[in-house]
């Protein structure tokens, strides 16, 4: 049941509305006796209420843009207005139990004229542009494993790689980081040079791709620890060992193809230049070994899906 109050305010709706009505803007009402309350005599007050708004007849063939029906209920009536739009229709239930048979004509065209009003005022209300949702961020963490080899040092050396990864992606942007290992050797006439580094590389990257496939891209930077061992082979040098840090900026690359719900095949790319240098020298003090300048290294493996990004 709606209260008074709401009356109250319908009637100021319904004559904010009657201000601006329209010849054309008519209301077709079909009003059966009910509860002893006359029809026609809900009509007139509600005519009223409307004026200069027409109320037209149930079986008028003039146009109307608002229809309003009376139900009567064993205890009271049930009022329901709907627009000629697909507008779903306005409802509202009047009890009699506590209302003396005078006021009920009052009541039910003042309720009437409320749910016109409110019907003609949520018509006129221009549409609200709904809201763009807000698109999810595409979160996602993986991991990698891989191995590879690795061309560095001067005279060049080529070693074999394993390499452990991962890579926090957020929409176009990701930032990787991997650990890799590598040892090779390499001949020369005095000595044999054992080469072993282990090396932490980071790199912000661009990201393109989605679920089956992704490529990062991105400058970075490596560091790590370096140990060269040699071995004489020559008489009158002896075999010494020789350690340090090592670092240089790169550009880093992978590419990865879905093959499964959470794993990708993925291969990698580096290049890079050694600034940090370390020396191995031979007893002439010419540089047997030298990690320094550019290095390349190629690796393959497996990529596991941690976080999947949402859709």
């Amino acid at each position: 049941m709606r209260s008074w109050s709401l009356l109250t305010a319908g009637l100021w709706l319904a004559g904010a509305a009657s201000a601006g009505a329209q010849p054309a803007d008519a209301v077709q009402l079909a009003l059966p006796d009910c509860g002893g309350v006359s029809g026609a005599e809900i009509r007139r007050l509600v005519a009223l209420e409307l004026a200069p708004r027409p109320v037209l007849e149930p079986d008028s063939l003039a146009p109307a843009t608002t229809q309003g029906r009376l139900e009567c209920l064993p205890d009271g009536a049930r009022i329901t207005v709907a627009g000629v739009a697909s507008d779903p229709p306005l409802r509202l239930e009047v009890g009699f139990a506590e209302l003396a048979p005078a006021a009920r004509p009052r009541l039910l065209a003042l309720a009437l004229a409320e749910l016109i009003a409110t019907s003609r005022h949520e018509r006129q209300q221009p549409p609200t542009a709904a809201e763009p949702a807000a698109r999810p961020k595409a979160i996602g963490l993986q991991f990698w494993l891989a191995l590879g080899a690795v061309r560095a040092a001067e005279p060049a050396v080529l070693s074999p790689a394993l390499g452990i990864g991962a890579a926090l992606r957020l929409d176009w942007l990701a930032l990787a980081a991997d650990l890799r290992v590598d040892r090779g050797e390499r001949e020369t006439s005095p000595a044999q040079i054992v080469l072993e580094t282990l090396s932490l590389g980071v790199a912000p990257s661009w990201r393109a791709g989605g679920r089956s496939w992704q490529l990062l891209l991105g400058p970075g930077l490596r560091a790590g620890y370096a140990r060269m061992r040699g071995e004489a082979r020559t008489t009158g040098l002896e075999g010494q060992t020789l350690s340090g840090l090592w670092l240089g900026p790169c550009l880093a690359a992978s590419f990865q193809l879905a093959f499964a719900r959470r794993w990708a095949a993925r291969i990698g790319a580096e290049a890079g230049y050694v600034t940090q240098r370390l020396r191995g020298e031979g007893g002439d003090t010419n540089a047997l070994l030298e990690l320094a300048g550019p290095w390349l290294s190629l690796t393959a493996g497996l990529s596991w899906e941690a976080i999947s990004p949402q859709p």
